[in-house]
């Protein structure tokens, strides 16, 4: 793939983070819109958003994605 291609690729990719951010609904509809959203870009198999707490040293894990293949 050309850098001109990864770059054209990229651009949508925030485009359409964008779109999904301003049409959430709700914070839960976020992450789980840009979890899966970031899984297609990159073409894993799966991923997952996490928020980690490091004063209380908690975490949380996020329902995450899991690709139909």
């Amino acid at each position: 793939i050309t850098a001109r291609k990864r770059e054209e690729e990229d651009q949508k990719f925030l485009l359409k983070i964008a779109e999904t951010a301003r049409r959430a609904e709700s914070t839960a509809e976020l992450i789980a819109a840009v979890t899966r959203e970031v899984g297609r870009h990159l073409g894993v198999s799966r991923s997952l958003f996490m928020e980690i707490d490091l004063d209380g040293d908690a975490a949380l894990v996020h329902p995450d994605f899991y690709a139909e293949n």
